[in-house]
């Protein structure tokens, strides 16, 4: 153990450990706001990604409805 500055490194402890739980916090909320807004996907959904999501709806719904005509006949 390196027992250099320990002193200091102990006054300053308290301090680096509110940084981090703050940061930990900030994550969790914005994590737990993206759940509420989008359920079950919000790792995977960000604003930015809403024309993509878009797209592959309308790619899937697409394919779907050309699946379906095609058993029709």
């Amino acid at each position: 153990m390196n027992k250099r500055h320990l002193l200091l490194r102990v006054l300053v402890s308290p301090f680096v450990l509110c940084l981090i739980l703050i940061g930990f916090n900030y994550t969790g909320l914005r994590r737990f706001m993206l759940f509420m807004r989008y359920g079950g996907e919000f790792v995977a959904f960000e604003k930015n990604d809403r024309a993509t999501l878009d797209k592959l709806y309308l790619v899937a719904k697409e394919m779907l409805e050309k699946q379906e005509k095609e058993e029709q006949k």
